[in-house]
């Protein structure tokens, strides 16, 4: 009876000592696999970190080329003093620059009427219309500063006899000749659809995941939704 008592304990132990072995394999084993999700997760959150980032400055670069030309443009003598026929050749000449990255350049004068703009098939009747009310305008006549305005609607909102109006972001540069006189703002429409194209609509973070486009404001620029 001993023998089979004895032998009963040693099972017993035997078992017991199984079970924590175990128990703690098991324990191990949950641990690592947290460890390593854990460690997953942080390197995902890095190269989205680096992938936004990476965006960010292509996105800097596309409205620094903008910046660059309609700069340049805007300090020619004879386009700074307001000169028409000099405008006119200069727009063509900022358009065909910057035509994959811009919809339309356009002059406004001293009093905020829109008296050319090219491509010229573009928003046809364009020509004639007061946009004095607009802050990029008011910010370049009173400050004499470039300005980038927020979302608006290029066209004006009150002309609905415009044709193909559409929603852009507008960077404008005020005219000032060398007398200091203001004549007027040199400005563009950025192609949007362009830039969510080019630099928002191909990340995809995950399987199930996207990328949105907000300006410093916090308004949405582009969501895939």
């Amino acid at each position: 009876m001993r023998f089979n008592i004895e032998n009963a304990n040693w099972g017993f132990f035997i078992w017991m000592g199984s079970f924590v072995v175990l128990a703690f394999v098991a324990l191990f084993a949950m641990y690592s696999y947290y460890g390593v999700e854990k460690e997953m997760a942080s390197q995902f959150n890095r190269e989205q970190a680096l992938l936004a980032k990476q965006t960010a400055m292509g996105i800097q670069q596309y409205m620094g080329d903008i910046a660059n030309v309609l700069d340049l443009t805007s300090n020619i003598p004879s386009v700074a003093s307001g000169d028409p026929q000099a405008i006119k050749v200069a727009l063509k000449n900022a358009y065909n620059s910057l035509k994959s990255q811009v919809i339309i350049v356009f002059w406004e004068n001293s009093n905020g009427i829109l008296m050319d703009h090219y491509p010229r098939e573009v928003l046809p009747g364009l020509d004639g219309k007061d946009f004095s009310f607009r802050t990029y305008f008011k910010v370049c006549k009173d400050m004499k500063v470039p300005f980038v305005s927020n979302i608006v609607l290029v066209g004006g909102e009150q002309y609905k006899s415009i044709p193909g109006r559409f929603e852009s972001i507008i960077v404008a540069y005020p005219l000032v000749g060398p007398d200091g006189k203001f004549n007027g703002v040199l400005g563009c429409a950025i192609d949007l659809a362009n830039i969510t194209a080019h630099y928002v609509a191909t990340i995809r973070p995950s399987k199930t995941g996207y990328a949105w486009l907000i300006d410093e404001t916090g308004m949405v620029l582009y969501h895939p939704n």
